[in-house]
This record gives structure tokens, sequence and C-alpha cells, in this order.
């Protein structure tokens, strides 16, 4: 499943909670902060080398502890394209969090990396790859080599890489704070968190890889995706959130939010009409902006 970088039209202002999104055309703040480190590690689980870029904040160099992003790329990414095309390194650089992409498996070392999400997708799913093991593996890795805040752990991803966002939320509940997903849909066999978990949800109406409206995946080879709504409601009833939903329209984007829950959760769905299955390009800004704002109001309740 390719994540295409068609543009998708966004607002010019779209009010987030406590914040507000970055007007289009105008580079932020974080832009211009002074640039912090990449650099390539590996871990070696189940047998396998391992790889992920860990970006260090110019900003906290040094210092302790820091909050964390782990940004999961779409199926036929890599790591570092991730990491271009999110925009993230600029606001961790900016917030002082650390940003991490790690990488999925493919056929032979070929660029068409996966994860394995459930049913979903490719390489990784074909020869049943431990990707949640790895995930797991490698928040410890960080938590021991790094000066890493283990109550603010994120999960965010696009595509494929949302889906295993999704699957992390499932099965690695006690050790992230909330996730966010663009354009995914869950593929886990089973999802039964330990714990409220707050969820953000961005999705194209238009989306013709995973249908916003759920159902058979035209690309999917068979695969049958829950709705937005239904994903929506799923982790809402699980957060123990109030019925009503506070709906917030500019545009042609509509912010969806699910209030009254569990443990100060939260069950978020921002509906872009029109929007395809791609990451905003152009805007990259505005989405990463807005997970962080997500991201920053939360920390893990049981820590």
């Amino acid at each position: 499943m390719a994540f295409v970088t068609r543009p998708v039209l966004l607002v010019a202002v779209l009010w987030v909670a406590s914040g507000c999104a970055h007007l289009p055309g105008r580079a932020p703040e974080a832009a211009r902060a002074t640039a912090g480190r990449t650099e390539r590690r590996e871990l070696e689980v189940e047998g396998r080398r391992r790889s992920y870029l860990v970006h260090w904040p110019a900003s906290r160099l040094g210092a302790a502890p820091l909050p964390l992003i782990l940004m999961l790329h779409w199926h036929g990414g890599t790591a570092r394209r991730m990491m271009r095309r999110s925009g993230l390194n600029a606001v961790a650089d900016r917030e002082g969090w650390m940003a991490v992409y790690p990488e999925g498996t493919s056929w032979g070392g070929t660029p068409w990396r996966s994860w394995n999400a459930g049913s979903c997708c490719g390489y990784a799913v074909q020869r049943r790859v431990d990707d949640v093991r790895f995930l797991d593996a490698l928040i410890s890795d960080l938590e021991r080599t790094q000066a890493i805040d283990p109550a603010r752990v994120f999960f965010a991803g696009a595509s494929n890489g949302g889906m295993m966002a999704y699957r992390a939320g499932c099965e690695l509940t006690d050790r992230i704070a909330a996730i966010g997903v663009v354009a995914g849909a869950m593929a886990a066999p089973s999802c039964a968190p330990s714990r409220a978990l707050p969820v953000f949800i961005l999705h194209g109406t238009a989306d013709r890889f995973i249908l916003y409206e759920g159902g058979r995946s035209p690309r999917g080879g068979g695969r049958v995706d829950l709705s937005v709504a239904k994903t929506a409601r799923f982790w809402a009833a699980h957060n123990g959130c109030a019925p009503s939903v506070h709906t917030q329209r500019e545009g042609l984007m509509t912010l969806s939010r699910f209030e009254g829950c569990r443990d100060d959760s939260e069950v978020s769905v921002m509906t872009i009409e029109g929007g395809a299955h791609a990451w905003p390009r152009g805007q990259a800004r505005f989405s990463v902006e807005t997970l962080w704002t997500f991201f920053a109001r939360h920390r893990r309740k049981d820590s």
C-alpha cells in the first residue's frame, strides 16, 4: 500500500483545543529553531538487525527527561523519508522533544518497507515479523540509554504506520501516553487496551486506499477496514467518554472531540473533506503541530 503525496486542501486557520495551527506559506518558529542532530542506530530483535533514526533536539541536548515521539512510516516508505515528510524535527527542536523514526522490514533490502499491523502490510505480515516486540524493545533501549520521560512516550504514524500505531495502542498501552494516526485503519487481530488511551485520528473523506467509511480496501487484498466513525466509537467506549461529541468546523476540516473520558483521556477525529490518502504535502507543519498539540496535553497516568 503506497502512501501517495498529492496535495491536500487545508483551511488557513483551524483552532485545535488549546492551540491553533500555523498559517500555510510561512515557516513557524519551529522551522527557524537551531537544528539538533540526527543519527542512525541499530537494535537486534528476534535475530534481526533493526534500524531507526533518532533526533536529539538542539534546545535540550544533555538535559533530562525528554518526551519521545516515535513516528512510523507508510508501506513503501523509510525512516528517512518519514522524517523529511513529517516535518517533526523542527517541532522537536523547538519544544525540546526527542523524535525517533523506526524502520520496517522488506524483501531483500528493497525500499518497500512495511509493518506487521495485523492484516496489513507486505513483507512484515507475510513473514510474521513481530513489530510489537521490536517497538517494545526500542522503547526499553531508549529509556535505558537516553534521558527519556517514560510517562510521555507517544506513537504516530501514516497509512501502514498509522495501523501500527493503533496496534501499539492495543498491545503496548502500558508503555505509551497517546497515539496519533494519519490515514490509517485498525488492522490488529484484536484490541484490548489495558487502560484509557488518548487517540487522535486524521483522515480524508476521499481516501481511496483506506476508505473513510470503511469496508473492503480497494488495494488491501480483501482486507476489510473499520470506518473512521466506528474506530472513534471503539476508543471512546473503551475510554469511557461521554456520549456527546463536541464538533467544530472550519472550511474543509471538521474536528470532532469525545470528552468527559476516563483518566483525562480523549478521542479526537479531524476529517478533511475531499482529502486523499496522503500526508498533507506542503502543510506538514500543520499536521505535526496538531499532533504535537494533542500529545502535549497528555501523559501516562500510571507513571
